[in-house]
């Protein structure tokens, strides 16, 4: 078994430079909404965006779209 351990606190630099790699093999359509990740609804506060949120989406997402492709591209 294999485990990414994400931080909680991932600066939005570093959350940016690993978001526009893991982007970038999705080759990507209008189906997935780069602008939807990461974002967290709290009542009262409205939406905020969570770094962290987003990469682990972003990973799965990426994995999700490798298994029905056939192959990674990373």
């Amino acid at each position: 078994m294999s485990v990414l351990d994400i931080d909680g606190d991932c600066p939005t630099e570093v959350g940016a430079e690993l978001e526009e790699a893991l982007w970038s093999s999705l080759h990507p359509d209008e189906r997935l909404q780069r602008d939807r990740l990461g974002i967290v609804r709290r009542p009262g506060h409205g939406e905020e965006r969570s770094e962290s949120l987003a990469l682990t989406q972003l990973l799965i997402v990426t994995h999700l779209v490798g298994a029905l492709d056939g192959a990674l591209d990373l």
